[in-house]
């Protein structure tokens, strides 16, 4: 069933918080203190090309650019890379002329997949421990398999074959790509024109191995696929034809719910965590995908407001707790990584936090807790290169939160406050 989406009372409290974010940006305070945010970025401008796709308190996980990879597609090769360096990249073992990507790091695994350069195969991987054993979990007899997310027991995603837009569209929006952006692997691999139904995407489920694959598509759908889990709740989408629906799954097709706001053209969940899933959703008014945040205890959605009114479509990519990241673009087609705080009631533009000399344009992705702080794993646009970012916040406990924010920003390994442009 279409769950109802909440605005009203969210754009209000939203614009009294924009209002005193902005004040507090044009304070441009210079040390931290007690009840104040606190946001560091770190952007790695040296070193190989990469594109992040998950973090921990470790490293973060995505493709790299491989020099030594002979398929022809360089920059396609699953990685790990501890976050706050620039030249230490672990290229994770896959087979000659394949390429590849690491979707989610966990404590003792990598987890991704890996595609053969001729469109033949695509395999769903687990690097397992520190010697990076490869575990396959494709089904019998299925020749593409595919893992997206990952807690430390199950791994969600899809079987079938997935066409070039369907990948170069998860996780990140593939608007901003053509000039520069993410590139998918699949872009690079040759794809039928036609798929037979055998190939169609059906969310997938498994714990640690092919045997324990489980198949949670809904029978009434074309077509499915798990984007993200957390172990209790699985998030995604379905759909009918062309149209895509958000979707939750509890680890099994009965358990399928439709997520579809009632007013959505067009919908997709792609995180979640205890209760709450983020995505975005189409709207004919907007033409365009915005952030959404659903309550999935309650069967509720609401739109995440931006922090102001250039903003023009976005998605909210990641969830932990009550914090969200995401990004948005505005009028001017700059994108920009934002950070919702208390369930959406906050939003933060981290584009704000980068050094101001050169960035046009920045992403978060993905979102972990480490100790007391989250990191946060995105990118930055330097010129033409897209630069990974990471970003460390310190948010305060509730009783003692403030509006008055201290950014800092770490770039060329100096910190400034942030100033008011």
């Amino acid at each position: 069933m279409p769950i109802a989406i909440d605005q009203t009372e969210n754009q209000s409290r939203m614009k009294k918080l924009r209002i005193a974010w902005a004040a507090a940006v044009m304070v441009g305070a210079v040390s931290p203190a007690a009840g104040q945010v606190q946001i560091t970025a770190d952007v790695l401008t040296t070193g190989r090309y990469r594109t992040p796709y998950s973090i921990s308190s470790r490293n973060t996980v995505g493709s790299a650019a491989n020099p030594d990879n002979r398929s022809g597609v360089l920059w396609h090769h699953p990685a790990i890379w501890t976050n706050f360096s620039s030249d230490d990249v672990e290229f994770l073992p896959i087979p000659e002329l394949h390429v590849g990507e690491a979707r989610a790091t966990t404590e003792n695994y990598v987890a991704g997949y890996v595609a053969s350069v001729d469109g033949e195969s695509t395999v769903a991987t687990l690097w397992v421990g520190e010697d990076r054993e490869v575990v396959q979990l494709n089904p019998q007899g299925m020749p593409k398999a595919v893992v997206l997310a990952a807690t430390d027991e199950e791994q969600g995603g899809f079987v079938g074959s997935a066409t070039a837009f369907q990948l170069f569209d998860i996780r990140t929006s593939s608007k901003d790509r053509p000039s520069g952006g993410f590139v998918s692997v699949q872009s690079a691999i040759r794809e039928p024109t036609t798929r037979s139904p055998a190939l169609t995407p059906r969310a997938a489920i498994w714990r640690g191995s092919a045997e324990t694959y489980v198949d949670v598509h809904p029978a009434d759908f074309s077509e499915s696929m798990i984007i993200d889990t957390d172990g209790t709740n699985q998030v995604g989408y379905v759909a009918e034809g062309e149209t895509k629906f958000a979707a939750v799954w509890s680890g099994s097709s009965s358990s399928f719910q439709n997520l579809h706001p009632e007013d959505a053209d067009e919908s997709t969940a792609l995180s979640t965590d205890d209760g709450l899933a983020v995505g975005f959703a189409r709207y004919s008014e907007t033409c365009d995908r915005q952030p959404v945040l659903w309550h999935l205890d309650e069967e509720r959605a609401e739109r995440l407001q931006y922090p102001d009114d250039s903003f023009i479509f976005g998605e909210a990519t990641d969830v932990l707790g009550d914090i969200i990241v995401g990004y948005g673009f505005t009028s001017d087609s700059r994108r920009h990584a934002l950070l919702w705080l208390d369930d959406g009631q906050t939003v933060i533009n981290l584009d704000k936090v980068l050094p101001s000399s050169g960035y046009t344009g920045s992403s978060a992705v993905a979102i972990s807790r480490a100790g007391d702080s989250y990191l946060i794993a995105g990118s930055a646009t330097l010129s033409w290169r897209i630069a990974p970012a990471v970003w460390t916040v310190t948010v305060p406990e509730p009783q003692t939160f403030s509006l008055a924010f201290v950014v800092f920003a770490l770039g060329g390994r100096s910190r400034r406050a942030i100033d008011s442009k």
